[in-house]
């Protein structure tokens, strides 16, 4: 298994309200302060959404170019970008997640509503980064 720390969950199926998301919200934690997020955005597909390529943020939600070259295809730069979170989201991720070194929260967001689909401690499960560069520095983050 690539997640090592799920391997001893017996598989099971857990059925779930559908969100219809205008994007995804990865919040990249370190002991419960972002330090980057990442959007996944959506668009109206023939069955359904469907992927619009990604933006990163920084903490203060400046853009920052694509991290990974190999990605910098997926990296939507015509997109006027996501309004930052209400920062009583960032409070509540603090009191949650403060006495956690890293961890990465993710967030359907439909029509202004963030709903909280997974805590997770493996922000690729094994895959190659988007992240490229950014690397380094969220690891720095992570004392």
């Amino acid at each position: 298994a690539r997640e090592w720390h799920y391997r001893s969950l017996e598989p099971g199926i857990l059925f779930e309200q559908i969100i219809d998301a205008d994007y995804e919200l990865e919040l990249f934690l370190f002991h419960g302060q972002c330090r980057m997020a990442m959007i996944h955005l959506r668009k109206p597909g023939k069955d359904g959404p469907v992927g619009d390529g990604y933006l990163l943020y920084d903490p203060h939600w400046n853009r920052l170019e694509p991290g990974n070259y190999k990605d910098s295809g997926l990296y939507n730069r015509s997109s006027p970008g996501v309004p930052p979170p209400d920062p009583g989201l960032f409070t509540t991720l603090q009191e949650l997640c403060g006495s956690i070194d890293h961890v990465r929260a993710d967030f359907m967001v439909s029509s202004g509503t963030y709903y909280l689909i997974e805590l997770t401690f493996t922000h690729n499960a094994g895959y190659p980064s988007m992240l490229g560069p950014y690397e380094e520095g969220l690891g720095r983050a992570w004392r």
